[in-house]
């Protein structure tokens, strides 16, 4: 904050930005940058003065000299790529050898670089590539989500599954029969391994 104060200090008392680039040690095209940005905000700067406390001028003055969030350089992949990382998703990742149920972001670019797809990719780069393609491969549907409207047996089994359930309890007290359940818990399935070789 101090380069960029110093910067509108020193235009306020008449330094032209060749002047001040010496003075603080920026180039020529900063100190522009910066002296366009205090111009931009100066007329809103001096209504925040007159109409707020103290500490809020403080506080814009602040956000106007704090480095704005730059995005980086972004992945060069081509439509080839972004094809395989597509079709990728919608495999079964049991058809690559992966011991895991569902793609999540980082197996997907873990994969897609042992493949030689890319050579270099982030898991946060494959999540944004299938968000824009509205795929979102770790979800799964349930049978109790199911809109399987045209199966006609679908009511009968899943009265089966809720009557087993049901008289689980009954069955062991008077019959001493063990109901085992084995089906994924959903609240607390893995998504993602913690150790490549699990």
């Amino acid at each position: 904050m101090a380069q960029p104060s110093r910067i509108i200090l020193l235009a306020f008392e008449g330094h032209n930005n060749e002047a001040i680039e010496k003075e603080v040690g920026l180039q020529h095209d900063a100190v522009g940058a910066w002296r366009r940005r205090w111009r931009d905000d100066w007329q809103r700067l001096i209504e925040i003065e007159c109409a707020e406390k103290p500490h809020v001028l403080e506080q814009e003055i602040t956000k106007l000299f704090a480095d704005r969030q730059r995005a980086g350089r972004k992945p060069n992949i081509t439509p080839e790529q972004q094809a395989a990382i597509l079709q990728k998703a919608y495999e079964d990742p049991k058809d690559s050898n992966r011991p895991i149920a569902k793609w999540t972001h980082r197996e997907l670019s873990w994969q897609l670089k042992l493949e030689g797809v890319l050579k270099s990719i982030s898991g946060r780069w494959v999540g944004k590539l299938l968000r824009r393609a509205s795929i979102r491969s770790h979800k799964n549907k349930y049978w109790l989500t199911s809109k399987d409207e045209n199966d006609p047996h679908f009511d009968q089994r899943v009265a089966a599954i809720c009557g087993a359930y049901r008289n689980a309890i009954t069955l062991y007290q008077t019959q001493g029969i063990h109901t085992i359940c084995f089906d994924e818990q959903t609240g607390i399935q893995a998504l993602e391994r913690i150790a490549p070789d699990v």
